[in-house]
């Protein structure tokens, strides 16, 4: 469904967005401080000089704010290292999750429950997620956010193989979730329809979500696509496109949830080539029919 998104976590607290706001705040710091050097003076300075008065002031604060700027990324990618460095050593333990909850920072709100949902999803804590989501406050978030809660829980339930929730979750959210795929960069939200219906035995549907899905620019959200495209094409008895959609699947592979998804796919694909009666012959290599 989603890989760590540290980032969207801090889209609020992000470099870029600390740098346009450090130059605003020394623009108008400077313009304060020439007011305040202006009536001081006893007005005696004409416009010129009050311009570099400003402009100086300007330069000196947004030279201070650049630097704390800079000690706050420093921070926030040691931050990001350790929690990387603890997932690839030790998974996703309770260490691991301490760390992510110090880099988002207390309290909680609303939010950031979200984010860290999306989070312990990655680490399959399926019904810690759904108890978490169940803590938010449904109405007072907007509807971008409302589409994102439905999301998490839909897919925790289907990330758990748990069909009665599932379909529970889909009745009552089906509403958001469609309204939500009508959005640009939705994908997301079709993978985890996607997956709702490879669940539910609608494999068309199922390949239909998730293509369109897979046609985002996102390595992470392709390598979840694929992986359910390989379940699509097994339960299809097309064993031979199942077994490519593993190798291009792991050539997106970007956390160690997914790399345990595929290896799951990946024996499932080797256990019917096994027990197929024979060996399936891909469609390029099939003979073309006879013409009548």
């Amino acid at each position: 469904m989603t890989v760590l998104k540290l980032l969207f976590i801090s889209r609020h607290n992000s470099f870029a967005r600390n740098l346009f706001y450090s130059l605003a705040s020394s623009m108008v710091g400077g313009y304060e401080f020439m007011c305040l050097f202006w009536i001081v003076t006893g007005f005696r300075y004409d416009v010129r000089i009050c311009v570099k008065v400003m402009a100086a002031a300007c330069a000196v604060l947004f030279t201070l704010m650049g630097a704390a700027i800079i000690v706050i990324e420093t921070r926030k990618q040691r931050s990001l290292r350790a929690i990387s460095d603890r997932c690839r050593e030790h998974g996703y333990d309770d260490e691991y999750y301490f760390l992510v909850r110090k880099y988002m920072g207390e309290p909680f709100d609303d939010i950031k429950r979200l984010a860290y949902g999306s989070c312990l999803l990655e680490g399959g804590r399926c019904e810690e997620c759904r108890e978490l989501l169940r803590e938010i406050d449904f109405k007072s978030l907007c509807a971008k956010d409302q589409e994102d809660y439905f999301n998490l829980f839909l897919y925790s339930a289907v990330l758990e193989d748990n069909d009665e929730l599932a379909r529970e979750i889909y009745r009552s959210c089906c509403h958001y979730l469609y309204r939500a795929a009508k959005r640009r960069h939705s994908g997301y939200v079709l993978h985890t329809l996607g997956m709702y219906f490879l669940q539910t035995g609608s494999l068309a549907e199922s390949f239909r979500l998730l293509t369109i899905a897979n046609a985002e620019d996102d390595d992470s959200l392709s390598c979840e696509c694929e992986i359910g495209l390989g379940y699509v094409y097994l339960k299809s008895g097309d064993l031979v496109s199942a077994k490519e959609m593993c190798y291009t699947a792991a050539e997106n592979a970007a956390n160690r949830s997914q790399a345990e998804r595929l290896k799951k796919l990946m024996i499932s694909v080797e256990e019917a080539y096994r027990r197929a009666p024979v060996k399936p012959v891909p469609y390029w290599e099939q003979p073309l029919p006879a013409l009548n």
